[in-house]
């Protein structure tokens, strides 16, 4: 059984959702939201950036990278 679900700070969307660790990022025009990959609809994160997107997320290891208009964009989280 699947429900729909708002995703918070998501008004636009450009890109494809990108899934790795167990989460799911999706990247809005001007916001990134990560979402908690499972059953249950568990939104963990909006990330607010200045700079707009229109291509997917991409996980390399543990890295996640972002391409803005303005710049490219490396998180990294502990390993």
């Amino acid at each position: 059984k699947y429900s729909i679900q708002k995703v918070e700070g998501i008004s636009t969307l450009f890109s494809s959702p990108t899934g790795a660790g167990g989460k799911i990022y999706i990247a809005g025009t001007e916001t990134v939201a990560v979402i908690e990959a499972g059953p249950e609809f568990k939104q963990l994160a909006v990330n607010k950036l200045d700079d707009t997107f229109h291509a997917s997320p991409v996980v390399i290891g543990n890295e996640l990278i972002l391409r803005g208009f303005k710049n490219l964009y490396c998180f990294a989280g502990e390993e």
